[in-house]
């Protein structure tokens, strides 16, 4: 006989036939003017599932970590507040470690894992406001890091590559010009020049190359931080270089293309080999001051592009995943009203541990974080239905999502009104065997759950019954198929029962 545990599961993921992909929040978190800055974690304190970091604002600008399954804060350091950057577990905790640049130009290390300082290392002003890992340039088994100084000679702006083993200075390059802002985003990319190391972009949003504040942005060997090519704008005031993501490999020349954000124009694509224009994005709703690296939320084996579109006037702000394939929405979460900010607002984590990448987007001048999931719903009814009273069938229906963290409503129409009855729950698949006069579509062994009908008493088709109830969290249920089936005491169908047809459902 199946659990009561994995029977309350069953009952949950039902519902799901005839109804079209949507999306679901799995966490929200509101009024403390979180989120300038995401950052996904491993696994903190250790249910299984990676957790989330990210900043607030009011009263005192904190790092924070969070628990992926309870939502708990696991630690909290106060006085910091810009971006983040996860490293490598230096500690040897089990859990990569955290730069985090602070207000009086210092970047500070700390433990991944607890929150406590490591080390720290003296910059200047707006050092470190953009940081990335990069590859081991000195051999010495640790990789280096990839850190901003956009404001450095009167916004002239550099990067430097430093060596976290002792903070020596690798590389750097200064910006072309005063007022540049080279350096206010970077991102690592795929061996671009084929000498063995990840490239490097870097977002230069107030250049003047081709337009006033059109912006530009390099492409940087990443062994020497020598220029391959340049990518620059001929917008007024765009700022292109604002925000710098991996996409998907739109030109199919096996290395994922470079995705670019700007405070005034769609989100564009280019080549990562050439730097050829391959195409818009003018699906992301607008501006985009926020990317995430693609990845493939769809399962179509194509990366999807993530996007963050601050509030102008006559649109709220969003983020959104948009498929690499189609350029269809495929997730969008609009949020209250939000000012462009700096900061990674968007990003990706396995929130509920069900092998599937959620969304998670912060708002910082809404004060509000918010974590979906997409949610495809995948059942098929099967069989057939006994008729009762009135020659009416039960309809066995639902609502919500089959994923953990969210929660289902099964629901029961067109019953005899103020019957009783059962929903049959299984894990053993589909049969079709002579039960009551009509047909069992569930096989054994199963469990069997009653329920009461409301609605007028004897009344053909008065009779429904509904219940909401929170999927558990974890891994062990994604993919599994549950089968159900409803059957009602009536004196209307044969041997007084009716019953509906069965409903085969996959989890997620």
């Amino acid at each position: 006989m199946m659990s009561k545990c994995a029977f309350y599961l069953a009952m949950v993921f039902v519902l799901m036939a005839g109804m079209s992909t949507g999306q679901v929040t799995l966490y929200e978190n509101d009024g403390e003017g979180c989120a300038q800055s995401l950052l996904t974690l491993d696994d903190i304190d250790q249910d299984g599932a990676a957790d989330l970091v990210f900043n607030c604002g009011d009263p005192s600008y904190a790092f924070r970590a969070v628990s992926s399954r309870t939502g708990q804060i696991l630690w909290q350091i106060s006085g910091l507040p810009f971006s983040a950057c996860a490293v490598q577990d230096w500690d040897g905790d089990g859990v990569r470690d955290l730069l985090i640049p602070s207000i009086l130009g210092f970047v500070e290390f700390y433990s991944g894992a607890t929150g406590e300082q490591l080390g720290h290392y003296r910059g200047g002003d707006s050092f470190g406001r953009a940081m990335v890992e990069a590859d081991d340039l000195t051999g010495d088994s640790y990789p280096e890091i990839l850190i901003s100084i956009p404001l450095f000679d009167e916004d002239r702006g550099k990067v430097q590559l430093l060596n976290l083993a002792n903070w020596d200075r690798v590389g750097f390059r200064e910006g072309d010009q005063v007022g540049d802002l080279f350096g206010a985003s970077v991102a690592i990319l795929d061996d671009i020049d084929g000498d063995g190391l990840r490239d490097v972009a870097v977002g230069a949003p107030l250049s003047d190359f081709r337009a006033i504040d059109g912006g530009q942005v390099k492409i940087l060997s990443q062994a020497d931080l020598s220029v391959i090519f340049s990518i620059s704008f001929d917008v007024e005031h765009a700022e292109f270089g604002f925000s710098l993501a991996n996409g998907p490999d739109v030109d199919g020349d096996g290395y994922r293309d470079l995705v670019i954000g700007s405070r005034t124009e769609f989100a564009q694509v280019y080549s990562s080999r050439t730097a050829a224009f391959l195409t818009a994005i003018p699906e992301a709703g607008g501006a985009t001051t926020g990317l995430a690296d693609a990845v493939d939320f769809d399962g179509d084996g194509i990366l999807d592009f993530i996007t963050f579109s601050p509030s102008v006037p006559g649109a709220e702000a969003s983020g959104r995943v948009i498929s690499g394939g189609t350029h269809e929405v495929l997730l969008e979460v609009p949020g209250p009203l939000s000012s462009p900010q700096d900061g990674k607002t968007i990003t990706v984590i396995d929130w509920n541990n069900n092998g599937q990448p959620d969304l998670a987007v912060g708002f910082p001048g809404g004060n509000h974080l918010e974590i979906v999931q997409a949610c495809e719903l995948l059942a098929e009814s099967y069989g057939q239905g006994c008729p009762g009273t009135g020659g009416l069938v039960p309809d066995l229906s639902a609502g919500g999502c089959p994923t953990p963290s969210a929660a289902l409503t099964l629901s029961l129409e067109q019953g005899r009104g103020a019957a009783p009855g059962a929903i049959l729950a299984t894990l053993a698949g589909r049969a079709d065997l002579d039960a009551f006069g009509c047909k069992l579509l569930v096989a054994p062994p199963f469990v069997l759950t009653p329920f009461a009908l409301s609605g007028l008493e004897g009344e053909a088709g008065d009779g429904s019954w509904n219940l909401s109830v929170p999927v558990p969290w974890g891994p062990t249920w994604a993919g599994r198929l549950v089968n159900l089936q409803a059957f009602v005491i009536d004196i209307g169908g044969p041997s007084g029962v009716s019953s509906s047809r069965g409903l085969e459902v996959m989890i997620q």
